[in-house]
């Protein structure tokens, strides 16, 4: 395995913090969902065609009072009595967000404390306890995917970078950017609990690495709580600075992996033969997807509580936490 290319000469399209709201800016692959009452962009694999898939129902496990009555898109809608709801399931058929109605009597009371200091002289309509049952994690493909290839071609001494895309339709050629040298710490960094395993999985590919810092791409998961979705590790190897990802379970979600030139596809060398003539490759670099995002089951359920209030005609939704404290919009800082 070869050491990864500096972060700036990835350009990779799945290197971004991002929030369920906002989504992956740069990616075109995406699709669309409900998470907690919060919009949700979600990277897709090559071979995911569909979000929704209906064969998913039958798998969906719900309460005795719940009947299933339509789907639409990746929500099927459900019947409990007069009522119709919104169901958030993933194509594996496990609930992301199951809605239960409650009478507002049956409100915990820091639940309706909350609700009658937020909202004086309204009047409540309606009230649901919200049961999150998943969230979003990263999950290694069976096989990756190759997005696009990094291919040093070197002509007179001279070596320039070429990215070209795997049927070789794109080609850009680049000047090869100085490599940021580092020297490795005197003390060991002292990596937290819950970055371990991200930690141990990119030293499993290089064991040589010593850690500089760590920081993390979070994402909103609409119960108030702010989830950590995968680790940037900052490292030094062969007296160069690195960066690279991995999720908190120790996946990680793409790099680039070293390629033997009788490896690349014929697409790509043709590619490479009409854009650089009479060149020789010296190094190349595949850049591969190596997992997708999907929603994955919690062991305990997070709770919330959505209460619908109105006066003077207008109708709003407050999002409680079960202690109490209201559910703000996370506003996540933008880049600079």
């Amino acid at each position: 395995m070869d050491e990864p290319l500096p972060i700036e000469d990835t350009n990779s399209p799945v290197h971004d913090t991002w929030s369920l709201e906002g989504g992956i800016g740069a990616t075109r692959r995406f699709v669309s969902d409900f998470f907690g009452g919060y919009h949700a962009s979600r990277l897709l694999t090559a071979e995911a065609k569909t979000w929704w898939n209906a064969e998913s129902v039958p798998r969906i496990s719900l309460p005795s009072t719940v009947t299933l009555a339509s789907i639409s898109s990746a929500s099927p809608r459900v019947h409990t009595g007069a009522k119709r709801h919104v169901l958030s399931v993933s194509p594996e058929g496990v609930i992301i967000r199951l809605p239960i109605p409650i009478e507002i009597k049956d409100l915990p009371k820091p639940v309706a404390d909350a609700v009658a200091k937020a909202a004086p002289g309204e009047t409540v309509k309606g009230a649901e306890k919200q049961e999150m049952r998943a969230t979003l994690r990263y999950v290694a493909l069976d096989k990756a995917s190759v997005q696009r290839y990094a291919i040093d071609m070197i002509k007179d001494g001279k070596t320039k970078r070429f990215f070209v895309s795997p049927d070789g339709k794109s080609v850009k050629a680049i000047e090869i950017a100085a490599e940021k040298k580092a020297s490795k710490p005197a003390k060991e960094f002292d990596v937290p609990a819950k970055a371990a395993k991200a930690v141990a999985a990119l030293k499993a590919l290089y064991p040589d690495l010593a850690v500089l810092k760590i920081t993390h791409e979070v994402f909103d998961d609409g119960t108030g709580d702010i989830e950590i979705l995968t680790y940037e590790v900052e490292f030094v190897i062969k007296g160069i600075e690195r960066e690279m990802v991995a999720s908190p379970e120790g996946v990680i979600p793409h790099l680039w992996a070293s390629v033997a030139t009788k490896d690349l596809p014929k697409a790509v060398t043709d590619a490479l033969d009409k854009a650089a003539p009479r060149t020789k490759i010296e190094k190349a670099r595949a850049f591969e997807i190596r997992a997708s995002l999907r929603f994955g089951a919690l062991e305990k359920a997070k709770l919330y509580y959505t209460v619908q209030v109105a006066k003077d005609g207008k109708e709003r939704t407050l999002k409680v936490k079960p202690t109490g404290d209201l559910i703000q919009k996370f506003e996540f800082r933008k880049k600079k």
